[in-house]
Protein backbone atom coordinates (compact mmCIF):
# COMPACT_ATOMS: atom_id res chain seq x y z
CA UNK A 1 0.00 0.00 0.00
CA UNK A 2 1.82 3.50 -1.22
CA UNK A 3 0.31 6.64 0.54
CA UNK A 4 1.52 9.85 -0.65
CA UNK A 5 2.08 12.76 1.47
CA UNK A 6 4.14 16.00 0.59
CA UNK A 7 8.11 15.47 1.43
CA UNK A 8 8.17 17.04 5.03
CA UNK A 9 6.90 13.87 5.82
CA UNK A 10 8.13 9.98 5.28
CA UNK A 11 5.83 7.59 2.54
CA UNK A 12 4.61 4.49 4.25
CA UNK A 13 4.92 1.55 2.01
CA UNK A 14 3.70 -0.94 4.24
CA UNK A 15 1.67 -1.56 7.19
CA UNK A 16 1.60 -5.27 8.71
CA UNK A 17 -1.09 -5.27 11.92
CA UNK A 18 -0.07 -7.76 14.26
CA UNK A 19 -2.05 -9.03 17.54
CA UNK A 20 0.48 -7.17 20.05
CA UNK A 21 2.14 -4.51 17.45
CA UNK A 22 1.46 -2.97 14.09
CA UNK A 23 4.61 -2.88 11.83
CA UNK A 24 5.75 0.12 9.20
CA UNK A 25 7.87 0.04 6.94
CA UNK A 26 9.36 3.41 5.07
CA UNK A 27 8.90 4.09 1.18
CA UNK A 28 10.25 7.44 1.00
CA UNK A 29 11.69 9.30 3.94
CA UNK A 30 10.83 13.03 4.81
CA UNK A 31 13.38 15.51 3.51
CA UNK A 32 15.91 17.08 6.07
CA UNK A 33 13.78 15.15 9.10
CA UNK A 34 15.87 13.96 11.93
CA UNK A 35 13.08 11.94 13.80
CA UNK A 36 9.71 10.53 12.79
CA UNK A 37 6.70 10.23 15.56
CA UNK A 38 3.88 7.68 14.48
CA UNK A 39 0.83 7.30 16.57
CA UNK A 40 -1.93 4.51 16.00
CA UNK A 41 -5.23 5.66 17.28
CA UNK A 42 -8.90 4.34 17.12
CA UNK A 43 -10.27 5.98 13.65
CA UNK A 44 -13.41 8.33 14.83
CA UNK A 45 -16.12 10.63 13.16
CA UNK A 46 -14.77 13.39 14.82
CA UNK A 47 -10.88 12.99 14.82
CA UNK A 48 -10.23 12.77 18.10
CA UNK A 49 -9.61 9.00 18.59
CA UNK A 50 -8.03 7.75 21.71
CA UNK A 51 -4.09 7.23 20.97
CA UNK A 52 -3.29 3.76 21.73
CA UNK A 53 0.40 3.11 20.97
CA UNK A 54 3.23 5.58 20.14
CA UNK A 55 7.02 5.30 18.77
CA UNK A 56 9.52 7.56 17.82
CA UNK A 57 12.82 7.16 16.30
CA UNK A 58 15.52 8.36 13.91
CA UNK A 59 14.71 8.96 10.03
CA UNK A 60 17.46 6.85 9.00
CA UNK A 61 15.25 3.68 10.62
CA UNK A 62 13.09 1.73 7.60
CA UNK A 63 11.31 0.12 9.75
CA UNK A 64 8.61 1.06 12.90
CA UNK A 65 6.77 -1.06 15.37
CA UNK A 66 4.06 0.46 16.92
CA UNK A 67 3.30 -1.74 20.45
CA UNK A 68 -0.62 -2.32 20.95
CA UNK A 69 -1.06 -2.57 24.98
CA UNK A 70 -4.88 -2.86 25.09
CA UNK A 71 -7.36 -3.32 22.82
CA UNK A 72 -8.42 -5.87 20.36
CA UNK A 73 -7.04 -5.24 16.86
CA UNK A 74 -8.82 -5.63 14.10
CA UNK A 75 -12.36 -5.04 15.60
CA UNK A 76 -12.59 -1.66 15.00
CA UNK A 77 -11.21 1.46 12.10
CA UNK A 78 -7.67 2.37 12.85
CA UNK A 79 -5.48 5.13 11.98
CA UNK A 80 -1.65 6.28 11.71
CA UNK A 81 -0.54 10.17 12.17
CA UNK A 82 2.19 10.97 11.16
CA UNK A 83 4.92 13.40 12.14
CA UNK A 84 8.52 14.57 12.20
CA UNK A 85 10.07 16.98 14.53
CA UNK A 86 10.23 19.36 11.96
CA UNK A 87 6.71 19.98 11.66
CA UNK A 88 5.35 19.39 15.19
CA UNK A 89 2.94 21.70 14.85
CA UNK A 90 1.72 21.07 11.58
CA UNK A 91 -1.54 19.16 11.00
CA UNK A 92 -1.23 15.31 11.21
CA UNK A 93 -1.48 13.34 8.32
CA UNK A 94 -3.69 10.30 9.08
CA UNK A 95 -2.95 7.31 7.35
CA UNK A 96 -5.66 4.45 7.38
CA UNK A 97 -3.84 0.80 7.72
CA UNK A 98 -5.37 -1.55 5.79
CA UNK A 99 -6.77 -4.94 8.06
CA UNK A 100 -5.10 -7.80 7.56
CA UNK A 101 -6.98 -11.04 8.52
CA UNK A 102 -5.73 -12.62 11.75
CA UNK A 103 -3.96 -15.83 11.58
CA UNK A 104 -6.07 -17.06 14.30
CA UNK A 105 -4.73 -21.09 13.81
CA UNK A 106 -0.81 -20.61 13.29
CA UNK A 107 0.60 -22.21 16.29
CA UNK A 108 -1.80 -25.42 14.89
CA UNK A 109 -0.64 -28.21 13.05
CA UNK A 110 -0.82 -27.46 9.23
CA UNK A 111 -3.12 -30.35 7.91
CA UNK A 112 -5.98 -28.86 10.19
CA UNK A 113 -5.04 -24.90 9.01
CA UNK A 114 -5.13 -24.53 5.92
CA UNK A 115 -4.86 -28.15 4.16
CA UNK A 116 -7.52 -30.55 5.93
CA UNK A 117 -10.45 -29.41 8.70
CA UNK A 118 -11.14 -25.98 7.93
CA UNK A 119 -11.56 -26.26 4.00
CA UNK A 120 -14.16 -29.27 5.09
CA UNK A 121 -16.91 -26.44 6.07
CA UNK A 122 -15.74 -24.47 2.53
CA UNK A 123 -15.75 -27.19 0.55
CA UNK A 124 -19.43 -28.72 1.78
CA UNK A 125 -20.56 -25.01 0.47
CA UNK A 126 -19.46 -25.06 -2.75
CA UNK A 127 -20.43 -28.31 -3.54
CA UNK A 128 -23.73 -27.09 -2.56
CA UNK A 129 -24.27 -29.25 0.53
CA UNK A 130 -26.12 -27.00 2.89
CA UNK A 131 -26.98 -29.21 5.12
CA UNK A 132 -23.37 -29.61 5.98
CA UNK A 133 -24.13 -33.31 6.64
CA UNK A 134 -20.21 -34.63 4.90
CA UNK A 135 -18.36 -32.17 7.17
CA UNK A 136 -20.04 -32.49 10.76
CA UNK A 137 -19.46 -36.39 10.08
CA UNK A 138 -15.82 -35.96 8.74
CA UNK A 139 -15.23 -33.47 11.48
CA UNK A 140 -16.84 -35.54 14.29
CA UNK A 141 -14.27 -38.66 13.27
CA UNK A 142 -11.22 -35.76 13.20
CA UNK A 143 -12.22 -34.80 16.80
CA UNK A 144 -12.45 -38.41 17.80
CA UNK A 145 -9.05 -39.28 16.00
CA UNK A 146 -7.33 -35.87 17.47
CA UNK A 147 -8.98 -35.19 21.00
CA UNK A 148 -6.81 -32.88 21.51
CA UNK A 149 -7.08 -30.30 19.07
CA UNK A 150 -9.41 -28.22 19.90
CA UNK A 151 -9.29 -26.30 16.87
CA UNK A 152 -10.78 -28.99 15.46
CA UNK A 153 -13.44 -29.12 17.82
CA UNK A 154 -14.66 -25.96 16.96
CA UNK A 155 -14.59 -26.32 13.29
CA UNK A 156 -17.05 -28.95 14.31
CA UNK A 157 -19.13 -26.47 16.45
CA UNK A 158 -19.17 -24.30 13.61
CA UNK A 159 -20.48 -26.66 11.46
CA UNK A 160 -23.12 -28.19 13.23
CA UNK A 161 -24.47 -24.31 13.84
CA UNK A 162 -24.55 -23.98 9.98
CA UNK A 163 -26.49 -27.65 9.82
CA UNK A 164 -29.03 -26.03 12.52
CA UNK A 165 -29.71 -22.81 10.58
CA UNK A 166 -30.23 -25.02 7.31
CA UNK A 167 -32.69 -27.40 9.20
CA UNK A 168 -34.13 -24.94 11.21
CA UNK A 169 -33.36 -27.36 14.37
CA UNK A 170 -32.75 -25.61 17.53
CA UNK A 171 -31.71 -29.37 19.20
CA UNK A 172 -28.97 -29.42 16.80
CA UNK A 173 -28.16 -25.72 17.65
CA UNK A 174 -28.02 -26.93 20.89
CA UNK A 175 -25.74 -29.31 20.00
CA UNK A 176 -23.40 -27.04 18.58
CA UNK A 177 -23.51 -24.35 21.28
CA UNK A 178 -22.84 -27.76 24.15
CA UNK A 179 -19.85 -28.31 21.30
CA UNK A 180 -18.48 -24.82 21.26
CA UNK A 181 -18.81 -24.12 25.52
CA UNK A 182 -16.21 -27.05 25.93
CA UNK A 183 -14.07 -25.37 23.83
CA UNK A 184 -14.26 -22.07 25.13
CA UNK A 185 -14.01 -23.17 28.50
CA UNK A 186 -10.85 -25.58 27.66
CA UNK A 187 -7.73 -23.39 29.76
CA UNK A 188 -5.43 -25.63 27.43
CA UNK A 189 -6.61 -24.77 24.11
CA UNK A 190 -5.49 -21.28 22.53
CA UNK A 191 -6.73 -18.50 23.01
CA UNK A 192 -8.01 -17.26 19.56
CA UNK A 193 -9.75 -20.90 19.73
CA UNK A 194 -11.20 -20.07 22.94
CA UNK A 195 -12.60 -16.86 22.17
CA UNK A 196 -14.19 -17.65 18.72
CA UNK A 197 -15.89 -20.67 20.49
CA UNK A 198 -17.37 -18.40 23.17
CA UNK A 199 -18.13 -15.38 20.34
CA UNK A 200 -19.75 -18.01 18.33
CA UNK A 201 -21.73 -19.48 21.79
CA UNK A 202 -22.88 -16.25 22.89
CA UNK A 203 -24.35 -15.38 19.57
CA UNK A 204 -26.26 -18.36 19.38
CA UNK A 205 -27.26 -18.66 22.88
CA UNK A 206 -28.89 -14.75 22.56
CA UNK A 207 -30.62 -16.44 19.68
CA UNK A 208 -31.68 -19.56 21.47
CA UNK A 209 -33.36 -16.85 24.77
CA UNK A 210 -30.67 -17.88 26.84
CA UNK A 211 -29.58 -14.26 27.83
CA UNK A 212 -27.99 -16.19 30.76
CA UNK A 213 -25.66 -18.31 29.24
CA UNK A 214 -24.55 -15.71 26.65
CA UNK A 215 -23.42 -13.70 29.63
CA UNK A 216 -21.78 -16.21 30.94
CA UNK A 217 -19.90 -16.48 27.80
CA UNK A 218 -19.43 -12.84 27.54
CA UNK A 219 -17.53 -12.43 30.81
CA UNK A 220 -15.42 -15.56 29.86
CA UNK A 221 -14.09 -13.48 27.15
CA UNK A 222 -13.33 -10.98 28.93
CA UNK A 223 -11.69 -11.92 31.71
CA UNK A 224 -8.94 -14.38 29.70
CA UNK A 225 -8.34 -11.62 27.70
CA UNK A 226 -7.45 -9.55 30.35
CA UNK A 227 -5.35 -6.85 28.17
CA UNK A 228 -6.91 -7.35 24.62
CA UNK A 229 -11.25 -7.18 25.62
CA UNK A 230 -12.29 -4.08 24.49
CA UNK A 231 -15.36 -5.25 21.94
CA UNK A 232 -15.99 -7.86 24.34
CA UNK A 233 -16.12 -4.93 27.77
CA UNK A 234 -19.17 -3.52 25.06
CA UNK A 235 -20.70 -6.24 24.16
CA UNK A 236 -21.03 -8.03 27.44
CA UNK A 237 -22.52 -4.68 28.85
CA UNK A 238 -24.89 -4.62 26.09
CA UNK A 239 -26.50 -8.43 27.20
CA UNK A 240 -26.41 -6.57 30.91
CA UNK A 241 -28.48 -3.40 29.39
CA UNK A 242 -30.80 -6.30 27.48
CA UNK A 243 -31.45 -8.90 30.72
CA UNK A 244 -32.04 -5.73 33.22
CA UNK A 245 -28.72 -5.73 34.82
CA UNK A 246 -27.69 -2.27 35.01
CA UNK A 247 -25.38 -2.11 37.89
CA UNK A 248 -23.49 -4.94 35.96
CA UNK A 249 -23.60 -2.95 32.70
CA UNK A 250 -22.30 0.63 33.60
CA UNK A 251 -19.29 -1.47 35.53
CA UNK A 252 -18.29 -2.92 31.84
CA UNK A 253 -19.02 0.28 30.34
CA UNK A 254 -16.68 2.27 32.59
CA UNK A 255 -14.02 -0.46 31.79
CA UNK A 256 -14.16 0.09 28.43
CA UNK A 257 -14.85 4.25 28.70
CA UNK A 258 -11.06 3.93 30.54
CA UNK A 259 -9.50 2.28 27.70
CA UNK A 260 -10.88 4.76 25.32
CA UNK A 261 -12.50 7.69 26.26
CA UNK A 262 -13.53 8.56 22.80
CA UNK A 263 -15.84 5.74 22.52
CA UNK A 264 -19.23 7.20 21.92
CA UNK A 265 -20.86 3.65 21.75
CA UNK A 266 -19.56 2.89 25.27
CA UNK A 267 -20.48 6.43 26.69
CA UNK A 268 -23.82 6.45 25.65
CA UNK A 269 -24.24 3.23 26.94
CA UNK A 270 -22.50 3.97 30.11
CA UNK A 271 -25.04 6.91 30.57
CA UNK A 272 -28.32 4.78 29.59
CA UNK A 273 -26.70 2.18 32.23
CA UNK A 274 -26.31 5.27 34.64
CA UNK A 275 -29.93 6.77 33.81
CA UNK A 276 -31.38 3.23 34.34
CA UNK A 277 -30.04 3.70 37.99
CA UNK A 278 -31.85 6.77 38.58
CA UNK A 279 -28.05 8.89 38.40
CA UNK A 280 -29.57 11.67 36.85
CA UNK A 281 -26.40 14.21 37.17
CA UNK A 282 -24.02 11.11 36.66
CA UNK A 283 -25.61 10.32 33.32
CA UNK A 284 -25.56 13.70 31.90
CA UNK A 285 -21.92 13.69 30.89
CA UNK A 286 -21.61 10.41 29.19
CA UNK A 287 -24.63 10.55 27.34
CA UNK A 288 -23.72 14.67 25.64
CA UNK A 289 -20.25 12.90 24.91
CA UNK A 290 -21.26 10.10 23.41
CA UNK A 291 -24.17 11.81 21.03
CA UNK A 292 -21.75 14.36 20.18
CA UNK A 293 -19.10 11.97 19.04
CA UNK A 294 -21.59 11.20 16.07
CA UNK A 295 -20.33 7.67 15.91
CA UNK A 296 -22.10 4.77 14.67
CA UNK A 297 -24.55 3.51 17.85
CA UNK A 298 -25.05 7.22 19.09
CA UNK A 299 -27.67 8.31 17.05
CA UNK A 300 -30.40 5.63 18.54
CA UNK A 301 -33.14 8.17 19.86
CA UNK A 302 -33.40 6.37 23.13
CA UNK A 303 -30.13 8.11 23.96
CA UNK A 304 -31.23 11.38 23.39
CA UNK A 305 -34.68 10.20 25.24
CA UNK A 306 -33.27 9.48 28.39
CA UNK A 307 -30.50 12.13 28.61
CA UNK A 308 -33.64 14.34 28.02
CA UNK A 309 -35.91 12.76 30.68
CA UNK A 310 -32.61 12.66 33.03
CA UNK A 311 -32.49 16.65 32.44
CA UNK A 312 -36.02 17.43 32.70
CA UNK A 313 -36.04 15.30 36.53
CA UNK A 314 -33.52 17.42 37.73
CA UNK A 315 -35.83 20.41 37.11
CA UNK A 316 -33.35 21.48 33.98
CA UNK A 317 -36.39 21.36 31.82
CA UNK A 318 -34.94 24.49 29.06
CA UNK A 319 -32.17 22.65 28.78
CA UNK A 320 -33.82 19.21 27.75
CA UNK A 321 -36.23 21.24 25.00
CA UNK A 322 -33.24 22.63 23.46
CA UNK A 323 -31.73 19.45 22.72
CA UNK A 324 -35.10 17.95 21.66
CA UNK A 325 -35.47 20.95 19.37
CA UNK A 326 -31.81 20.31 17.53
CA UNK A 327 -32.75 16.44 17.49
CA UNK A 328 -35.73 16.91 16.07
CA UNK A 329 -33.69 19.23 13.74
CA UNK A 330 -31.55 16.47 12.59
CA UNK A 331 -34.27 14.11 12.29
CA UNK A 332 -34.24 12.11 15.13
CA UNK A 333 -37.21 12.47 16.47
CA UNK A 334 -40.71 13.84 14.59
CA UNK A 335 -40.65 16.78 16.37
CA UNK A 336 -39.63 18.72 19.70
CA UNK A 337 -42.73 16.82 21.69
CA UNK A 338 -43.63 14.00 19.42
CA UNK A 339 -40.58 11.26 20.61
CA UNK A 340 -41.71 8.30 20.29
CA UNK A 341 -39.32 5.14 18.96
CA UNK A 342 -41.29 2.70 16.78
CA UNK A 343 -42.59 5.08 14.12
CA UNK A 344 -44.97 5.68 10.46
CA UNK A 345 -43.20 8.76 9.91
CA UNK A 346 -46.21 9.64 7.31
CA UNK A 347 -49.17 9.99 9.86
CA UNK A 348 -50.55 13.47 11.22
CA UNK A 349 -49.23 14.31 14.24
CA UNK A 350 -51.28 16.64 16.43
CA UNK A 351 -51.62 16.99 20.29
CA UNK A 352 -55.42 16.44 20.41
CA UNK A 353 -57.82 15.17 18.26
CA UNK A 354 -61.72 16.41 18.34
CA UNK A 355 -64.11 14.17 17.38
CA UNK A 356 -64.92 15.42 13.99
CA UNK A 357 -61.38 14.55 13.06
CA UNK A 358 -61.31 10.74 13.40
CA UNK A 359 -63.51 8.51 11.12
CA UNK A 360 -67.26 7.49 10.94
CA UNK A 361 -66.06 4.03 13.14
CA UNK A 362 -64.43 5.92 15.85
CA UNK A 363 -66.85 8.45 16.24
CA UNK A 364 -69.37 6.13 16.85
CA UNK A 365 -67.05 4.14 19.94
CA UNK A 366 -66.80 7.66 21.35
CA UNK A 367 -70.89 8.15 21.18
CA UNK A 368 -71.02 4.79 22.75
CA UNK A 369 -68.40 4.97 25.29
CA UNK A 370 -70.38 8.03 26.93
CA UNK A 371 -73.32 6.59 27.04
CA UNK A 372 -72.01 3.88 28.99
CA UNK A 373 -69.96 5.46 31.55
CA UNK A 374 -71.91 5.10 34.41
CA UNK A 375 -71.76 1.53 34.01
CA UNK A 376 -67.86 0.95 33.50
CA UNK A 377 -67.85 3.48 36.65
CA UNK A 378 -70.01 1.59 38.74
CA UNK A 379 -68.01 -2.01 37.44
CA UNK A 380 -64.45 -0.30 38.20
CA UNK A 381 -65.54 1.14 41.83
CA UNK A 382 -66.64 -2.02 42.42
CA UNK A 383 -63.48 -3.68 42.47
CA UNK A 384 -62.21 -0.90 45.42
CA UNK A 385 -61.89 -2.25 48.84
CA UNK A 386 -63.72 -0.90 52.39
CA UNK A 387 -60.76 1.83 52.47
CA UNK A 388 -61.45 3.28 48.71
CA UNK A 389 -58.31 1.21 48.14
CA UNK A 390 -58.09 -0.79 44.58
CA UNK A 391 -56.06 -4.31 45.22
CA UNK A 392 -56.84 -5.54 41.99
CA UNK A 393 -55.03 -2.54 40.54
CA UNK A 394 -51.33 -2.95 39.80
CA UNK A 395 -49.18 -0.22 40.39
CA UNK A 396 -47.25 2.23 37.39
CA UNK A 397 -44.12 0.22 36.65
CA UNK A 398 -41.90 2.59 34.22
CA UNK A 399 -41.27 4.52 36.61
CA UNK A 400 -43.35 7.87 35.46
CA UNK A 401 -44.42 8.89 38.32
CA UNK A 402 -42.66 11.57 40.52
CA UNK A 403 -44.97 11.06 43.42
CA UNK A 404 -48.17 9.81 44.56
CA UNK A 405 -49.91 6.49 43.70
CA UNK A 406 -51.03 5.48 39.94
CA UNK A 407 -52.62 2.36 39.32
CA UNK A 408 -54.07 0.58 36.19
CA UNK A 409 -56.34 -2.62 35.70
CA UNK A 410 -55.76 -3.26 31.82
CA UNK A 411 -58.60 -5.29 30.04
CA UNK A 412 -56.33 -5.87 26.58
CA UNK A 413 -52.79 -5.67 25.89
CA UNK A 414 -50.81 -6.11 22.52
CA UNK A 415 -54.34 -6.65 20.91
CA UNK A 416 -54.99 -9.62 23.32
CA UNK A 417 -58.01 -10.33 25.55
CA UNK A 418 -56.98 -10.63 29.17
CA UNK A 419 -59.69 -13.33 30.87
CA UNK A 420 -59.02 -13.16 34.26
CA UNK A 421 -59.89 -9.07 34.50
CA UNK A 422 -62.80 -9.36 31.65
CA UNK A 423 -64.36 -11.86 34.25
CA UNK A 424 -64.64 -8.79 36.67
CA UNK A 425 -65.83 -6.31 34.86
CA UNK A 426 -68.22 -8.64 31.85
CA UNK A 427 -70.35 -5.51 31.10
CA UNK A 428 -67.53 -3.02 30.34
CA UNK A 429 -65.67 -6.15 27.98
CA UNK A 430 -69.13 -6.65 26.38
CA UNK A 431 -69.31 -3.12 25.58
CA UNK A 432 -66.24 -2.81 24.24
CA UNK A 433 -65.56 -6.47 22.49
CA UNK A 434 -66.75 -5.06 19.47
CA UNK A 435 -64.31 -2.27 19.07
CA UNK A 436 -61.82 -4.12 16.81
CA UNK A 437 -60.03 -0.84 15.81
CA UNK A 438 -59.22 -0.77 19.90
CA UNK A 439 -59.18 -4.57 21.04
CA UNK A 440 -57.12 -5.37 17.66
CA UNK A 441 -54.73 -2.78 18.26
CA UNK A 442 -51.59 -4.63 19.08
CA UNK A 443 -49.42 -1.53 20.00
CA UNK A 444 -51.93 -0.39 22.86
CA UNK A 445 -53.94 -1.28 25.58
CA UNK A 446 -57.71 -0.55 26.79
CA UNK A 447 -57.51 -0.21 30.70
CA UNK A 448 -59.23 1.06 33.83
CA UNK A 449 -56.81 4.11 35.14
CA UNK A 450 -56.76 5.28 39.09
CA UNK A 451 -54.65 8.19 40.17
CA UNK A 452 -55.13 9.16 43.95
CA UNK A 453 -54.64 12.83 44.56
CA UNK A 454 -50.94 14.35 44.84
CA UNK A 455 -49.42 12.55 42.24
CA UNK A 456 -47.20 13.92 39.89
CA UNK A 457 -46.43 12.01 36.59
CA UNK A 458 -43.25 13.22 34.86
CA UNK A 459 -43.36 14.22 31.29
CA UNK A 460 -42.71 12.03 28.78
CA UNK A 461 -43.98 10.06 25.54
CA UNK A 462 -45.38 6.90 24.50
CA UNK A 463 -43.23 4.69 22.25
CA UNK A 464 -45.50 4.97 18.90
CA UNK A 465 -47.06 7.28 16.74
CA UNK A 466 -49.43 4.39 15.68
CA UNK A 467 -51.93 4.60 18.15
CA UNK A 468 -54.26 7.68 19.43
CA UNK A 469 -55.49 7.29 22.97
CA UNK A 470 -58.97 7.88 24.41
CA UNK A 471 -59.39 9.19 27.90
CA UNK A 472 -62.84 8.85 29.42
CA UNK A 473 -63.74 10.50 33.17
CA UNK A 474 -65.41 8.20 35.16
CA UNK A 475 -64.86 9.28 38.64
CA UNK A 476 -63.11 12.98 38.53
CA UNK A 477 -62.92 14.68 41.76
CA UNK A 478 -65.51 18.00 41.82
CA UNK A 479 -62.67 20.01 42.02
CA UNK A 480 -61.47 18.74 38.55
CA UNK A 481 -59.77 21.85 37.30
CA UNK A 482 -57.35 21.39 40.28
CA UNK A 483 -56.32 18.19 37.95
CA UNK A 484 -54.98 18.11 34.44
CA UNK A 485 -52.98 16.50 32.12
CA UNK A 486 -50.49 18.51 29.74
CA UNK A 487 -50.10 17.26 26.10
CA UNK A 488 -47.10 19.60 24.63
CA UNK A 489 -47.72 22.04 26.77
CA UNK A 490 -51.84 22.08 26.20
CA UNK A 491 -53.60 21.58 29.44
CA UNK A 492 -56.62 19.41 29.28
CA UNK A 493 -59.41 18.34 32.23
CA UNK A 494 -61.08 15.26 32.90
CA UNK A 495 -65.03 15.53 33.16
CA UNK A 496 -67.35 12.80 34.69
CA UNK A 497 -69.06 11.16 31.07
CA UNK A 498 -66.96 13.25 28.71
CA UNK A 499 -63.96 11.69 26.75
CA UNK A 500 -61.27 13.58 24.72
CA UNK A 501 -58.46 12.00 22.47
CA UNK A 502 -55.05 12.43 22.44
CA UNK A 503 -51.55 11.41 20.77
CA UNK A 504 -49.43 9.93 23.16
CA UNK A 505 -46.20 9.93 20.97
CA UNK A 506 -46.50 13.72 22.09
CA UNK A 507 -44.75 14.40 25.54
CA UNK A 508 -47.14 14.67 28.30
CA UNK A 509 -47.53 14.88 32.23
CA UNK A 510 -49.98 15.03 35.28
CA UNK A 511 -50.61 16.90 38.04
CA UNK A 512 -53.19 15.55 40.39
CA UNK A 513 -53.91 18.78 42.87
CA UNK A 514 -57.74 17.64 43.44
CA UNK A 515 -59.18 16.55 46.56
CA UNK A 516 -59.53 12.58 45.86
CA UNK A 517 -59.11 10.02 43.16
CA UNK A 518 -59.84 10.19 39.79
CA UNK A 519 -60.76 7.37 37.91
CA UNK A 520 -61.13 6.93 34.03
CA UNK A 521 -61.25 3.93 31.12
CA UNK A 522 -58.22 4.43 28.66
CA UNK A 523 -58.74 3.25 25.27
CA UNK A 524 -55.56 2.94 22.86
CA UNK A 525 -56.69 2.29 18.71
CA UNK A 526 -55.01 2.49 15.68
CA UNK A 527 -54.24 5.83 13.77
CA UNK A 528 -57.10 6.38 11.83
CA UNK A 529 -54.37 7.15 8.94
CA UNK A 530 -52.90 3.68 9.28
CA UNK A 531 -53.82 0.68 6.25
CA UNK A 532 -54.86 -2.54 6.86
CA UNK A 533 -51.26 -4.13 5.82
CA UNK A 534 -49.25 -1.76 8.21
CA UNK A 535 -52.03 -2.60 11.28
CA UNK A 536 -51.14 -6.03 10.16
CA UNK A 537 -47.40 -6.27 9.64
CA UNK A 538 -46.17 -4.06 12.60
CA UNK A 539 -44.50 -5.08 15.67
CA UNK A 540 -46.72 -5.55 19.15
CA UNK A 541 -45.59 -2.92 21.86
Amino acid sequence: MYILVLDKYPVIGDIKPYKNSVKLKIEKHAESASEYIFELRRKRVLNNGHIIGRVAGPSSDEDYEIPVPTGVWLEEDYEILVNTDLFPDQEIYEVRPEIIPEVLWKETDDFFSTKGAKRLIYIDSQKGHKDYLESTKTLKSLIDGYPNVEYVKYLYGEAMNLRAEHLRSNDVLQEAVKVLQEVANDENALQDVRNKAAELAADRLRFLGKRGGALKMGRLLVDSNPTRNFKHLKDVGVTCLIIGNNVEAERYFRRAVEQDPTDGFSLVHLGFSLKMQDKYEECLAPFEAGVKSLEPGTEESKFRYHWGDALMRLGRKPEADEMFEEAAKAGIFLSKFQRSTYNIDRLTGRPYWKKSELDKTLQIYWTRLEKKWEMMRDEAQALMDENLNFPNFEKEAEGLQKEGDWRQFTLWQQGRKQEKECKLTPKTCALIQDMKEATGCRRGQIKFSVMKEGTVVWPHTGPTNCRLRLHLGLRVPEDFTNLALTVADQEQHWENGKAFVFDDSFEHSVQHNGNSYRLILILDFWHPEMNDHEKRTVTAI
